[in-house]
This record gives C-alpha cells, sequence and structure tokens, in this order.
C-alpha cells in the first residue's frame, strides 16, 4: 500500500500544476525571444567526465567559449523546460550540462515562440545551434547524432472507452508527423493542441481517445501532474525523428565537435537523464506485443525465424553452461523480451570462435550478433540497435601483479586479447595495437582466462564486464583489474547485416518499450552487483517555494477536489457494474469450445470468440477491426466460408428464422466439413438486430462416415470377387469331378471285372482335380505370405532329368517332338528348393504340351557362373503352339488370368500357375519372361540365382531305382506302441516280411520284461507312449549291457527334424516316419539281421536323419516338407485305400483291423474332448498324439495335420474362445476318416477282389486293394 504523499511533494505537484498552466496559457503572448536562460542540471562538474582523445587540443573549443543554443518553447516535454524563474532544464540541459563537464564549454539558452523564428535566428548568426529534430535538418542545416529517441507511445483512459463513432486522436502541435499519422490512423479523426499537456487533458477528461505523443514526455507528464486516470497502454507503429543539435554550413566544425562529445556521454550518464526525467513505471501498461509498422510487420512474416550467432563463451552476454547445452545469458534474455513482444523466434548457430561472427554475418549464414561493441570501423559493415548497455576495456592481470599499472606497462609482455578484437581501432591501446608486445588471440573468453590462469600470457584484455563476471563466477577472484585501455565506456548492441534495417528496427522498438528498471534488472542479474540509481529532488530553496504556492491554491484545490471525487466514485461505481455485465458476456462467449461471432443489423461483425478468430488465423481484435467495414455484400468475399455464412445470413434476415446445415467447403486451403447455425436476434422493440451463428466442425465425423461407405463398397466388391472366385473354381472342380463319379458309378453298377483303362481315367482326373486344389492351396499360402522355400543341396541334372521322365512320354504320345539339352557345365550340386524347381519347370512344360498341337517341345538348362555368391540357373522352354498376343501377355502372370476366353473352356485350367511360378521365383531372388509370336510359339525364359553345395553321402544315386532286398531269416522283432491298431499294422508289415517271432508290448515297461525272458533282434518302438514312452525304453535298452547290441528303430507321427534328434540322443539307430512304407521296413529289417555289423552301431552312421516312407518307396532325408507335399498329391481316400491294400491280402483281416482303428480314434477323441472340458491340457496333447498314431497308419492327412495343430496350440496355449472352438477342426477331420473307414469296412466285408498283394507292382486307384475271399 502506497504511503500519502509528503507535504514538500505535494506542494511540488501543486507548483508544477500552475508552472505548466503558465506556459499552456502564456505562450502567445509571449515575445519572439528572451533574454539567456540559465542552464541548470543535476549533472556539474564533478560528473568525472573526461574530454575525448580526438579532441584533445582541439581549435575549435579554444574558439568557441560560449555557444549560443537555441530551442522553441511548449513543445516537447520535457526534453525542453523553462521554469519562470528564468532557468532551463529538462533532457536537452542534462546533455549539455555533461558535454560541458567533458569539454569546459559554456552554453548559452535561447527560447523561441516559433520554430521559423528559432531557424531565422540560426541562419543570421544570432544562435551557434538549434535544437531540434533530424527531419528538421533538410537539405540546408546539418545534424549532430541523435541524443534522445523519438518514441511515440499511445495513452489511454483507464476506465470505459468513450461511447463514440470515430476515434478522436489529440497531439500537440509540430510534435507527430501528421502524415505517418494520418496513414496508421485512417479511421480515426485528429485534434491539435497548442501543447501536450492540453493534448493529454482532452484524453483524461473525455474529449478525446487517444494521444500520440513522445513517450517520456507523456509519462513525465502524468506522473507530475497526477493524471493517473490515463496510461501509456502502447507505443505507437511509428517513431518521430529523434532529437538532434542543428547548425548552418558555417558552423559545421563547431557541430563535428558537438558530435564526438554526444557520442562520447557514457551510457551511465544517459541512463540516469533518462531515469529521472522519464518518470514513474507505473504509468506504462503496455500491451506484450508492441505495434510494428506495416513493413515491419511483413518482412517477421517472412522471417520468422531468425539465426543469431551464438558464442561457446563470451560470458555474461552468450555462452554454453555444457556441451549439449542451448545458449544463455544477458543477450538471451533480451531475444526472449523481443519474442514475446513481437512473435519472432530466434534459432541459435554455434560459432567456433567469437571472429567467425562477422565472417558468418556477412556470408548471410546468420541474421544477427548478439554483443557487439559499435566501434566506427564497424558501422561501415554493419547496423547496430539502440545500446542496451556499455563497458570499459580493461588490462587484467593476476591479483598479486605488481608490474602492470597502466598500458604502457604491456611493452615486452605477452598479451592475450579476444580474436574479435584484433585489429580495431580504439579496444586495444597503442602499444598493444603495436608491435611491442606479443599478442595471442584466443577463441573464446574462457580460454583466455584460462591461458592467464596457467599463466601462459601475463596480461588479458577484455570488457569489464566479462572479467568481473569469470572472475567471480568461474577463478575464485584469482586475477585483478590493472587499467582501462581507453577513457570511455564503449557501447554494445545488437548488430545485423544492412539487408536487414528491419530487424534492427523492430528490436529498437522492443528495447525501447521495456522499461528502464526491467532492464537494469537484467543488467544487474548477470552483472553479479546491484547498481545504486540516484534520486532526484529540490532544494531547500525550491521546497520553501512550492510550500507558498501550495498555502496559496490549497483551499480551491480543496473544494474542487471533493467535488471531482464524489463525482469520480458514482462514475466509477457505475463502470464497475457495466464492466463485469460485459466481463461475464465476454467469458461466457470466449468459453463456449466452438466459433461464435454476432453481426449487427447491418452485417458488421460486433463480436467472437478466440476460436471463431482462429479459424481465420488471426486475433479477435484484429478481426473486430476489419469487421467494422463490412456489410451484408462484403462479407461474403473473404473466401468460401465467408461467402456461405453471408448467404445464409442474409437468408435469416429475410425470413427471421433459424437455419441450421451440413457443409462442405475448401478454407484456408484445408477441406473441411461443419455444422453451421445462425439465429436471428431482436431488440427490445422486437426489431431485427443481427445475428448469432457459429459452427462446429465436424470433418472427423464425416471422414468417418466416408470411410464407413468406403469400407462397404470394398466388402461388396470383395464379396463380389469372391463369388465370381467360387464359380470358377467350382465349375473347375465340377469337370473332374465329373468324369471320377460317372466312372465310379459304371464300376460299382457293372457286373464285370473293372476295366483298367476306366480306372486310368478316374485316376487321371483325380490327379487334375488334386493339380487344381493344391494350385489353390499354393495361392492362399502365397497370399497369406506362409509359403516358405527349403533350399538342400540338389543335384539339378538329377531332377530336370526326373521331370523329363515323365513329359517326354506325354510329348510322344500327342506325336510331338520333345527336346531337352542339359549344359556338361552344370554343377554337381547346388542349394535350391528341388521340389519348387520341379513345380516351376513342370508347369512350363505342361503348358507348352497343352497348347502345342503339332510341332516342337524343347528345354534348355545352362548354368552361368561368375557370381561371387555362386551362379545361377537358366531355364528355357520353348513350344512351337498358338502363341500368345502381344497385348494378353502383360496379364499372363496375374491369378486367375489365361491367354484367351475361350482358353479355360477349350484346355482347362484356373489360370493360377504362372502366378504361382512368378511368386516362387520372387521368393528365389529370380525372374520369369515370356517371348511369343501371335501363331508361331511362345518361349519362357527363368532365371534362378544358386550357389554350389555338397550332397550327403546318403542321398546319392538316390534317383536310381533300389535294387531288391532279401528279406532276413531268423529275426526275433518286439513291437511296442499303445495303439493297437498300429501294433497289429506293425505285425502284419513284418510277417509280410518274413519275421516269423513277433512279441508285441503295450509300453515301455511291458517291453522290458519280455526283453527280460525273451531273446530278441530288433525292437520297434512307439516314441510318444503313456507311462514309459520309446525314448525312455530306447535310453533303458542301451544302457543294459545285455541289450545294448539290440536294433532299435523309433516310429513317429511328428516329422519334425528336432524329433528325429530327440530319437537319436536317447539310442535309437533309426526313426521312422508314420506310416512307414514296405520298403523302409525291409532296408532296416536288412541292417538288423543277426550278425549284422550294422545292428547296435547303425545309431553312429551318417544316415541319423527322420527316415520317411510313402507308397512309392522311400524319401531322401531332410525331405518331410516333400513328403507332405507329395502325400496331399496322391489323394487321401487313395492313399488310405492303398496302404490297408499292401498290409492285408484277406478281407476279414482288413475288416477287423479298420474296426480296432475306428474303435480306438472314437475312443481317443472322447478322451480329448473330456480332457478339454476339464481343464487338463496336458492330457488331452497326449490323447491327440495316440490319435495321430492312428491316423499315420493309414496315411490319412487331415487328421495328422488336425492332431498337430491340436497338439500345437494346447501346448503354447493358443486356444480359442470356446473348447468346442479349438476342438472344432479335429473333429471334422475325425469325422472324415470315420466316413472313410466305415466305407473301406464295407467294401472289405463284401469280399470283392481289389488286388492280391503289395508285389503286384500295380496300387488300387480309388478303392481298397484286398484280397478277395471265396
Amino acid at each position: 500500500m502506497r504511503s500519502p504523499p509528503s507535504w514538500p511533494r505535494f506542494a511540488r505537484y501543486a507548483a508544477t500544476w500552475l508552472w505548466l498552466a503558465c506556459c499552456a496559457c502564456g505562450g502567445w503572448c509571449a515575445p519572439a525571444t528572451t533574454p539567456a536562460l540559465k542552464l541548470t542540471s543535476s549533472i556539474g562538474a564533478d560528473a568525472a567526465l573526461r574530454l575525448p582523445p580526438a579532441l584533445q587540443g582541439s581549435p575549435v573549443l579554444r574558439a568557441y567559449r560560449t555557444v549560443r543554443v537555441g530551442y522553441v518553447r511548449h513543445t516537447f516535454v520535457p526534453i525542453y523546460l523553462n521554469r519562470a524563474d528564468k532557468l532551463f532544464e529538462g533532457v536537452l540541459a542534462d546533455y549539455l550540462a555533461a558535454l560541458a563537464a567533458m569539454s569546459g564549454l559554456r552554453f548559452e539558452i535561447t527560447g523561441f515562440d516559433t520554430g521559423a523564428q528559432a531557424r531565422q535566428a540560426l541562419e543570421a548568426g544570432a544562435i551557434d545551434l538549434l535544437a531540434g529534430t533530424a527531419d528538421e535538418a533538410g537539405d540546408t542545416l546539418s545534424a549532430t547524432s541523435a541524443y534522445f529517441t523519438h518514441r511515440l507511445a499511445e495513452v489511454r483512459r483507464t476506465g470505459p472507452a468513450r461511447p463514440t463513432a470515430t476515434q478522436v486522436i489529440a497531439i500537440a502541435r509540430d510534435s507527430v508527423d501528421r502524415d505517418s499519422l494520418a496513414r496508421h490512423y485512417r479511421e480515426a479523426r485528429i485534434e491539435v493542441f497548442p501543447t501536450q499537456l492540453l493534448a493529454l487533458e482532452a484524453v483524461a477528461f473525455g474529449r478525446a481517445d487517444l494521444f500520440v505523443g513522445v513517450a517520456t514526455g507523456a509519462n513525465y507528464l502524468i506522473d507530475q501532474l497526477q493524471l493517473l486516470q490515463l496510461a501509456i497502454t502502447n507505443f505507437a507503429p511509428f517513431s518521430g525523428a529523434p532529437f538532434v543539435l542543428l547548425a548552418t554550413p558555417r558552423q559545421r566544425p563547431l557541430l563535428q565537435a558537438i558530435d564526438i562529445l554526444l557520442r562520447h556521454v557514457p551510457i551511465r550518464i544517459a541512463g540516469d537523464i533518462q531515469q529521472r526525467w522519464l518518470g514513474s513505471a507505473s504509468h506504462f501498461r503496455v500491451a506484450q506485443q508492441v505495434n510494428l509498422s506495416p513493413e515491419e510487420a511483413a518482412w517477421i512474416r517472412a522471417h520468422p525465424r531468425v539465426r543469431f550467432g551464438a558464442a561457446r563463451f563470451l560470458a555474461p552476454f552468450s555462452f554454453l553452461d555444457h556441451r549439449d547445452a542451448s545458449p544463455t545469458g544477458l543477450s538471451m534474455d533480451l531475444l526472449a523480451v523481443i519474442t514475446a513482444r513481437t512473435g519472432l523466434q530466434f534459432e541459435p548457430v554455434l560459432l567456433d570462435n567469437d571472429a567467425d561472427g562477422f565472417a558468418a554475418l556477412g556470408s548471410g549464414r546468420i541474421d544477427l550478433l548478439l554483443s557487439v561493441t559499435a566501434t566506427e570501423e564497424r558501422r561501415q559493415h554493419m547496423l547496430f540497435s539502440t545500446p542496451y548497455m556499455e563497458s570499459l576495456w580493461v588490462i587484467t592481470t593476476h591479483a598479486d601483479e605488481q608490474g602492470i599499472r597502466q598500458a604502457t606497462d604491456l611493452a615486452g609482455r605477452r598479451v592475450g586479447v579476444p580474436g574479435n578484437t584484433l585489429g580495431t581501432r580504439g579496444l586495444l591501446p597503442d602499444g598493444v595495437a603495436g608491435r611491442a608486445a606479443s599478442i595471442a588471440v584466443a577463441p573464446d573468453m574462457l580460454v583466455l582466462f584460462r591461458w592467464l590462469q596457467e599463466h601462459k600470457v601475463d596480461a588479458i584484455i577484455t570488457n569489464l564486464t566479462s572479467a568481473n563476471y569469470l572472475n567471480a563466477t568461474r577463478f575464485d577472484g584469482q586475477f585483478a583489474v590493472a587499467a582501462t585501455t581507453s577513457d570511455s565506456p564503449w557501447p554494445i548492441s545488437f548488430a545485423a547485416d544492412f539487408r536487414s534495417p528491419e530487424l534492427i528496427g523492430i528490436i529498437d522498438k522492443v528495447l525501447d518499450s521495456v522499461p528502464p528498471e526491467e532492464l537494469d534488472a537484467i543488467r544487474r542479474d548477470w552483472n553479479g552487483a546491484r547498481v545504486a540509481i540516484p534520486r532526484y529532488g529540490l532544494s531547500d530553496r525550491q521546497t520553501q517555494g512550492l510550500l507558498l504556492g501550495l498555502a496559496v491554491s490549497l483551499g480551491l484545490l480543496c473544494a474542487g477536489g471533493l467535488y471531482l471525487g464524489w463525482s469520480y466514485y458514482t462514475r466509477r461505481q457505475q463502470a464497475l457494474r457495466l464492466r463485469d455485465q460485459l466481463e461475464f458476456q465476454r467469458t461466457l462467449i470466449n468459453g463456449l469450445p466452438f466459433a461464435v461471432f454476432v453481426r449487427d443489423a447491418h452485417g458488421r461483425l460486433a463480436s467472437c470468440n478466440p476460436h471463431y478468430a482462429a479459424a481465420y488465423g488471426d486475433t479477435a481484435a484484429a478481426l473486430l477491426e476489419r469487421g467494422r467495414a463490412d456489410d451484408w455484400e462484403r462479407a461474403g468475399s473473404g473466401g468460401a466460408l465467408d461467402a456461405r455464412l453471408a448467404a445464409l445470413a442474409r437468408s435469416v434476415r429475410a425470413q427471421r428464422r433459424a437455419c441450421m446445415t451440413d457443409c462442405h467447403l475448401e478454407h484456408r486451403g484445408q477441406d473441411v466439413d461443419l455444422f453451421i447455425w445462425l439465429l436471428p436476434l431482436y431488440g427490445a422493440d422486437r426489431r431485427f438486430d443481427g445475428v448469432l451463428g457459429g459452427w462446429l466442425d465436424i470433418t472427423e465425423r464425416k471422414r468417418t462416415e466416408r470411410e464407413l461407405q468406403q469400407a462397404k463398397q470394398a466388402a461388396d466388391t470383395a464379396n463380389r470377387a469372391k463369388s465370381t472366385f467360387l464359380a470358377t473354381i467350382s465349375h473347375e472342380i465340377r469337370t473332374p469331378m465329373h468324369a471320377i463319379l460317372g466312372t465310379l458309378e459304371l464300376e460299382i453298377r457293372s457286373r464285370r471285372r473293372p476295366d483298367k483303362q476306366s480306372l486310368v481315367a478316374v485316376q487321371q482326373a483325380a490327379q487334375s482335380l488334386l493339380t487344381l486344389i493344391n494350385d489353390i492351396l499354393d495361392y492362399a499360402k502365397i497370399e497369406a505370405g506362409q509359403l516358405s522355400l527349403d533350399p538342400q543341396p540338389a543335384d539339378p541334372r538329377e531332377e530336370l532329368e526326373r521331370l523329363l521322365l515323365i513329359y517326354r512320354p506325354l510329348a510322344h504320345e500327342k506325336g510331338l517332338q520333345f527336346k531337352a539339352h542339359l549344359d556338361e557345365t552344370l554343377p554337381p550340386a547346388i542349394r535350391i528348393d528341388a521340389l519348387r524347381v520341379r513345380q516351376i519347370v513342370g508347369n512350363l512344360l505342361s503348358n507348352a504340351l497343352k497348347f502345342t498341337q503339332h510341332g516342337l517341345v524343347a528345354l534348355e538348362v545352362r548354368w552361368q557362373g561368375g557370381r561371387p555368391d555362386g551362379g545361377t540357373l537358366h531355364i528355357a522352354v520353348r513350344d512351337t503352339g498358338a502363341g500368345i498376343r502381344a497385348d494378353q501377355q502383360a496379364s499372363l502372370f496375374l491369378p486367375f488370368r489365361q491367354a484367351g476366353r475361350d482358353t479355360g473352356s477349350r484346355f482347362g485350367g484356373t489360370g493360377l500357375g504362372l502366378w504361382i511360378c512368378r511368386q516362387l521365383l520372387a521368393q528365389m531372388q529370380g525372374r520369369i519372361w515370356l517371348r511369343s509370336e501371335f501363331g508361331l510359339g511362345t518361349e519362357f525364359f527363368v532365371e534362378i540365382p544358386a550357389s554350389p553345395a555338397d550332397l550327403p553321402s546318403s542321398a546319392t544315386g538316390h534317383a536310381l531305382p533300389p535294387e531288391p532286398l532279401a528279406t532276413p531269416a531268423g529275426l526275433r522283432a518286439l513291437v511296442v506302441d499303445d495303439h493297437p491298431a498300429n501294433r497289429q499294422l506293425l505285425v502284419r508289415q513284418l510277417g509280410f516280411l518274413g519275421v516269423v517271432t513277433v512279441h508285441t508290448a503295450a509300453d515301455g515297461r511291458e517291453a522290458l520284461e519280455i526283453l527280460a525272458h525273451h531273446e530278441t533282434d530288433l525292437v520297434i518302438t512307439d516314441c510318444n507312449m503313456a507311462g514309459m514312452d520309446g525314448y525312455a525304453l530306447a535310453r533303458s535298452i542301451r544302457a543294459d549291457a545285455r541289450l545294448r547290441h539290440l536294433f532299435v528303430i523309433g516310429c513317429t507321427a511328428d516329422a519334425r527334424p528336432e524329433v528325429a534328434r530327440q530319437a537319436q540322443e536317447a539310442g535309437m539307430d533309426r526313426c521312422l516316419v508314420k506310416p512307414a512304407g514296405l520298403d523302409a521296413l525291409r532296408a532296416l529289417l536288412q541292417q538288423a539281421r543277426p550278425g549284422s555289423p550294422l545292428a547296435g552301431t547303425a545309431r553312429t552312421s551318417t544316415s541319423t536323419s527322420t527316415s520317411t516312407s510313402t507308397s512309392t518307396g522311400t524319401s531322401p532325408p531332410g525331405s518331410t516338407a516333400r513328403t507332405r507335399r507329395s502325400g496331399t498329391r496322391e489323394g487321401h481316400a487313395q492313399r488310405a485305400a492303398q496302404r490297408v491294400g499292401e498290409i492285408f491280402t484277406d478281407g476279414p483281416e482288413a475288416a477287423a483291423f479298420l474296426h480296432l482303428l475306428q474303435s480306438t480314434s472314437h475312443q481317443y477323441l472322447g478322451e480329448i474332448e473330456q480332457a478339454m472340458a476339464a481343464g487338463a491340457l496336458s492330457k488331452a496333447a497326449s490323447d491327440a498324439h495316440k490319435l495321430k498314431g492312428g491316423a499315420a497308419v493309414i496315411g490319412f492327412e487331415p487328421v495328422l495335420l488336425a492332431c498337430a495343430e491340436f497338439e500345437q496350440a494346447v501346448s503354447h496355449r493358443v486356444l480359442q474362445e470356446t473348447p468346442e472352438r479349438t476342438l472344432q477342426p479335429l473333429r471334422v477331420a475325425c469325422a472324415h476318416m470315420d466316413r472313410l473307414l466305415a466305407a473301406l469296412i464295407r467294401y472289405a466285408e463284401s469280399g470283392r477282389a481289389g488286388r492280391t498283394g503289395p508285389a503286384d507292382g500295380e496300387g488300387a486307384a480309388g478303392r481298397p486293394a484286398v484280397s478277395r475271399t471265396g
């Protein structure tokens, strides 16, 4: 709380009132000139100011001992003040006093009523200098440097605004440029008053809305006269010409001398002058954003980010605390103030050393330097802002150094200087700038002080501010200032290139808008010391005079004060109530989370909230300022949104009804969807008074609706594609199925023996159907990204010759010439997926045979080496068929595409083959292309990159048919399996192969008991059994010295390589994958014959991988995936029937076996369902493995795959939502197998002939191969 003013201060206010009133009212009757005024100032001869070196011994100062200075009265207060007692004081008086203290000159002051009179006196020689502004110089007068800025400010009342249609601006005569004022305040009316005081009174008492004048004068008058209802709210968007001293050409020597003196006035003195005459800072209520000129605002829009040179260490102005830290310091604090008041963003560019900043500024790599000493040389190359501080340049030494006390003592010493000062005249003393001392240039201040600390130099020269800061914060007072290098301090400013005068103008406006107290606070934070600000007061004689004046006017003031106080109180209460209502309305509108606006009856924008302004990228105040000039016709000229709002507003005005609508339009370069609403507003007399409107941004909702619609359309398209696909596939499936079912029906109802030609037709149709299904499965895997390759070492020549064995007879059957050339340079083995390579080549050969009616089909394969990782396999398939048109070739490699519309009906097929080939080659990093001419033929080219490899010894020569092995005699075998059907199967197979003595056991423990009482040569055991499994049994056998010699064969339905490794580690000699073929068993029995050298030692041989058997023989190691694919191509029903036919020659035996397999399958499926219901996942997995073992007996792959997937899902806990969903695939596969078993049982029990045994050399094609009974 402020204390009441003291009596002397109150008296001073009253006397000042009387004096200013006299100045305002009596100026017109004063004479043209007055006698010389007495210069009075607080700056006296004791200010310790020294004459600049440039003026020492100057003849001009000797010639002009008295300088006559003229000024115009009543113009700029407090720049010029003429008190009633013939005293002259003010800003100019203080500066002249400082010049007098520096030079010894005496100044004589003369006042004039008008500028014309003063100028006439100057030209006539009645005065030597004229106080004025820089723009008054013209072409005939010369001017000094500016000694005080002419910053213009806006002054308004602190209460509610005066209701008026046109803003009235009050100015003092000859104080503001009328053209600039009219250009920046276009809608306002300008009134000119004789003095600043009268102009301020007009605003204070409601006769004007705004005062524009000198900021210092306005604040001084408000403070002195206690016009508390006024406040400086902002700075004007333009500035006046600075205050200078003018002279005629004949007084140019004197003017130059005065200019030198002005430029050497210390900033400390200038700050004291400003602080004295500025008055209290409490009258400054400047908005955060300063008023900028249109040119400056446009420059900011074009350069929103300003790059400044950030020195690594120029403390305390700008430096880095850490290697990765951002710059900090006094200059950075000033940049933050500039950002807050202009919106400019500053981006640091780190400089390697201080000297690089000038080069970077000149080259355009940076736009601004933060702390530069403004020397005369540097002013020739760059622009400088208003100085924000000044500093002496000093010589710093160690605190105990006694030999350096002045600049001349540096001769012969090692002196360190900053890199940006070398060669700059004035900053370094003459003894250092010459060659009298050894100079070392440091990259930054920190390095410079470390040199001094480490005694690498004897002294350093730097500015006093940095020296004090670093000595106090980094070096604990180790150093001391020995002497100064110049007679006066140097100003420190921002610097920019000549290409950016707007930037310097913006910085000057911000620095001018910052109160001196705030600048002093920033400087004190980094100087580390508080600067005492001098206080100015009145002398005793002046105080007595003010008291006398107060006694005369006190009565009048008290009466008038009481009346004014009561009036002010009542108006204040009314204003507060009105302000509360307006604040409530403003808070309500601004708080709405969507755009809201109000337009009056004429269409002018009356109010809006920030959301409305944000939609236009502007502030609400700016929109309201522009909107006052709009009407209904011009309101819609700003874009699609404005046009839509204006049209709807006119409709609401005409119909007097609310309007709400959705619309899609482009706004500020973006497509938006808005829900717009407008309501009519009525006055108290129910007359139309405007519209209240706004909008909600519903772009996201509309986008979601459109995306839903697009998703629905995509789903419909996908559904149509699915229907097309199903129609195509059903047609392709129905054709071979018709041949299969028709032929089978004829064979079933016919009484004659089956016709082999009919069976061949059925087999070909089934093979066609299987090929179609395989293509569809490959297509599904490729689309799902699940098709993987299995590259293994393979003999390319052998793999391709196997294909030739298939396709050469087909070509001869069609009467075509078939040529094949396999390059002699083909490597003996390369690493490829042989199955997929055969699939690709087979597809191309099949197509060539299909589409060639006469002529030639040729295959050419060659090898091209030279690659770092191997070589390339080149395959070419050429035919002389119909050829492919050029416009159809591009679509051949798309799915479900064929060469012509009638191709499918003439030759069959789905159009997937070439697409699958291309996808497979893409995975192999290969490629395929074609060359064709319609009517002449087609040639397909394939390139497959591959690397040479070595074939395993077990795989060499496997392409040749194996020699029949003799059945060993006298073998004694033990079969161990917990599945009865598996045991029965193995017993039948061993009996077929000549093993007479066969014992059986249901688990490992029972097997060990049998081995303890019976002589045995061979043990065949299931790997996974309840109780002691096959692995544990094998380990027990190898641990027993009596049984260690036995040949142990494991059986499993799991074809993974890790299962084979587990069997080998347990001690098994071989591991067969169910179903085990007779050929595979015969080969193993040959190794296990009594006395065979392989018995008991075969497990250490190279053949330790899984042995996989199919109905066609034994596959090579590592071919699990290929076996699964091969089994799929043979067909599940055909394979099961063929397996039963291989084992049983008697119908009743086959039926009994199938009954047992069916019952055990039902039992295991039931146990799985019970375990899943009880949550016993391990039990369910074990039962599933048993069920898989039974299905493996007949090679029924659907159940094998379903069991494997079920086991994996259970073991990894990847279950469906319910046990029913998890069991569903297994149930479906088991139902299929149950139907197959029932059909096989009926066929076996019917006693119809199939084949006499597996030695016939022909397999059944589609029905069980059991012997005829009876």
